[in-house]
């Protein structure tokens, strides 16, 4: 099904503003939309507000409120007919930023093998890729991070094309490779134009990533966390933090490490970005300082449609034969099934039946 006009309005403006790095429209201007659509009725463009805004709270490190703006989404999308891609597709970076690695790599083909062909504002392929670059860099897989984000840019389609840049100089400089220069090129000119606290912060962090052997490095990291420290960017301060806390452990600055990564896994491990969290422990520990031991998490209950598609396939039902039983997409179903294994603590629909049963 193609996206209605109004949903397409929505959807521009949603990546123009995206590539402008603008967290105040964002924070501000969808949830108005969103409320305003919900009044009027108007589910189709309500469920595309609150996709769009479930993205702004988890880079605010929102998580929670983020995974129930995202579930309503999804549930929305279905319930009207409607082309779920967006929500499908943003979703799936989330569980990136989760550190749900299966998940994340499952949603992500899921996108690639479904949605392909659609070209419309970028393709699903893109969002997956995205997904994939923000998965990479938490678990320091840099060279991996670098091929997804290098076909983003080599695409540069709305609303990542800018926005993969940060990532794509993180990834290169790490893997010594050589796009980081142009992509910082790039970056520049992209982020001073829009000139957003956002857009001028990651030009900065960037720049102090590509000057790794450089002391002139800790000038604008500190330059990126003072603008950072104005918006409500807690995922993106997160990420600085522990840039700048590697790079102050290897200039064997191991206090000062400290004080940054300890606040890094301190904010990731709130947030529930969990393999950000390993990697800033990781490096906390390289310091000499042993990371607090986290206190377990209870653990979630499933939802009735959770535990109904979690019986079907503890009776082994393909995700397609769940579908048309409950008369929903494969792709939903991938989605609460997903979420069933992450609340259930398993990776295999061979452990369904033994966790369903206690």
């Amino acid at each position: 099904m193609k996206f209605t006009a109004a949903q397409s309005v929505l959807l521009l403006v949603w990546l123009v503003m995206e590539d402008l790095w603008d967290d105040d429209f964002e924070s501000t201007t969808w949830p108005r939309l969103t409320a305003g659509n919900r009044v009027r009725g108007a589910l189709p463009s309500v469920w595309v507000g609150l996709a769009s805004s479930a993205v702004t709270e988890a880079r605010h490190g929102n998580f929670g409120t983020a995974e129930s703006m995202f579930d309503e989404a999804i549930s929305l999308s279905v319930a009207v007919g409607a082309h779920s891609q967006v929500a499908w597709s943003v979703f799936t970076e989330f569980r990136a930023w989760q550190g749900q690695e299966a998940q994340t790599r499952l949603m992500a083909d899921t996108l690639i093998r479904e949605w392909s062909g659609e070209r419309r504002y970028g393709s699903s392929t893109n969002f997956a890729l995205m997904a994939l670059t923000i998965l990479d860099l938490s678990l320091g897989q840099y060279s991996a991070a670098l091929a997804h984000a290098s076909r983003v840019a080599q695409d540069d389609p709305p609303g990542h094309g800018s926005r993969v840049l940060p990532d794509l100089v993180e990834a290169a400089i790490r893997a010594g490779d050589e796009p980081a220069a142009a992509a910082l090129d790039t970056l520049e000119a992209r982020a001073t134009a829009a000139g957003t606290p956002w857009a001028l912060a990651v030009l900065a962090r960037s720049r102090a990533v590509a000057l790794a052997g450089s002391s002139d490095a800790e000038t604008h990291y500190q330059d990126a966390l003072r603008r950072l420290a104005s918006t409500l960017l807690r995922a993106e301060m997160a990420r600085t933090r522990l840039l700048y806390g590697e790079w102050l452990r290897r200039r064997r600055r191991r206090k000062d490490a400290s004080e940054q990564l300890a606040g890094a896994l301190s904010a990731f491990t709130q947030m529930g970005a969990a393999a950000f969290a390993q990697r800033a422990g990781r490096e906390l520990a390289a310091t000499g300082v042993r990371p607090a031991t986290a206190a377990p998490a209870l653990p979630e209950a499933l939802t009735p449609q959770e535990r109904r598609i979690a019986e079907l396939a503890a009776q082994g039902m393909t995700n397609a034969e769940i579908s048309q039983q409950l008369f929903i997409s494969a792709s939903t179903v991938d989605y609460h099934l997903s979420k069933a294994f992450r609340k259930l603590g398993i990776t295999s629909r061979r452990r369904l039946r033994d966790k369903l049963d206690r």
